[in-house]
């Protein structure tokens, strides 16, 4: 466990690095290491351009958060329907920092479905209705700011 944190530490601090060039959130998830999955997914998808512009919030899916998935990503990559759907419901029109996260409140997702805000022993959760309460994504890195929006990293995919 110490070592995931400390990976996604590590790959909050890069993506720290990259948004000091004012990069767009595509940009900055296609140029760290630790976002190559989703990188992939969003260019599969044709969402890379619509990242670009805009202005957006990502719960961006670590590249261990994608493995987690076992044989289930090779059917979401496979599908590029419901690639789309997953990706998207990993995205808000604005931005939204941290703080404007409330426990239990309900965020509308860009697939017009919504995830819902759960605190639990200190830690912020952002689950969709596919993942079970004993295995919701964490939010583990906040507010890193994009030019275009901002990206809250997440240790497990969110399902919609």
């Amino acid at each position: 466990m110490f070592f995931r944190f400390s990976k996604l530490l590590l790959a909050a601090a890069l993506v720290e690095s990259v948004r000091a060039q004012c990069s767009s959130i595509a940009e900055i998830a296609c140029s760290t290491d630790d976002f190559s999955t989703l990188c992939t997914a969003v260019t599969e998808a044709g969402l890379a351009e619509a990242l670009s512009e805009g202005s957006w919030t990502v719960f961006a899916p670590s590249n261990e958060a994608f493995a987690n998935l076992g044989d289930t990503l090779d059917a979401v990559l496979a599908d590029k329907d419901l690639l789309t759907d997953v990706l998207l419901f990993h995205a808000v029109a604005g931005e939204v920092l941290s703080t404007d996260l409330k426990c239990t409140e309900r965020v509308e997702m860009a697939n017009g479905k919504d995830s819902r805000t759960v605190c639990r022993g200190g830690t912020i959760y952002q689950k969709g209705a596919g993942n079970p309460r004993s295995d919701m994504p964490a939010i583990v890195s906040v507010d890193i700011e994009a030019c275009n929006g901002v990206i809250h990293i997440v240790d497990e995919v969110m399902l919609p």
